[in-house]
């Protein structure tokens, strides 16, 4: 069995799987009022980091700023607390394109973030990655299931493991033999790791965006409602 891992985790990787880029399933603002609710803002209403106004800030703090908060339509983008630690800020974006070089199914890439996202309230990363799980193949009334707490149906048998195996570490911390070995059958034993990374990287976004109260922009209602158990 060790041998088996070790050649599972030592075979060459397969051809990329492109990863469309954050933005690409939003509504970017078109109203005056959306316009002006959109335009960076590192003091706006909620946000518990002391930016000085963009004015200012120092021009690549500004670029980095201006940047984030364009891409994502909003006054602050989701990343903009780790700008007061800049050694983290530059080793947190090399993650994700390693993470991007993964063979991770583009569906359960999604769907990996979309429960990183219910699990921490996360109502940024959802408003950003709810509409991207249906242009990828997840089932529309899946990714609502999810939303609401509710059970999930997949046909799908990648996205039906890849859930059951991500609830059951969301909701109780571990994951047992029978569920590791429905994923790593369908995805193997190197995607597993990386879609664990994956769901790190995503529940540390959502972290940091919920301890420093990183807003929406203020015409947008937030997307997900409070649960107390979130992956039945």
């Amino acid at each position: 069995m060790a041998a088996l891992l070790l050649l599972a985790l030592a075979m060459p990787a397969q051809a990329q799987v492109q990863r469309p880029r954050n933005g690409f399933a939003l509504k970017a603002p078109s109203t005056p009022e959306e316009i002006e609710l959109a335009k960076p803002n590192p003091q706006a209403p909620g946000f518990r980091i002391p930016f000085p106004p963009l004015s200012e800030m120092d021009p690549a703090t500004r670029a980095a700023f201006e940047s984030s908060s364009k891409t994502f339509h909003t006054p602050v983008g989701n990343q903009m607390p780790l700008l007061l630690t800049p050694e983290v800020y530059d080793a947190y974006n090399q993650m994700r394109p390693a993470l991007e070089r993964s063979n991770i199914p583009q569906d359960l890439w999604q769907l990996t973030i979309l429960m990183a996202a219910r699990a921490f309230d996360s109502q940024f990363e959802w408003y950003i990655h709810g509409p991207q799980g249906q242009h990828v193949g997840i089932p529309a009334d899946a990714v609502e299931a999810i939303r609401l707490g509710r059970k999930p149906k997949f046909a799908n048998p990648g996205q039906e493991a890849t859930y059951r195996f991500l609830g059951d570490l969301l909701n109780d911390h571990k994951v047992s033999d029978a569920t590791y070995e429905r994923l790593r059958a369908i995805v193997g034993t190197r995607q597993i790791v990386e879609m664990t990374v994956l769901l790190g990287y995503y529940t540390g976004a959502a972290m940091t965006l919920a301890a420093h109260n990183v807003p929406l922009r203020a015409d947008l209602k937030p997307p997900l409602p409070a649960l107390k158990r979130k992956f039945p």
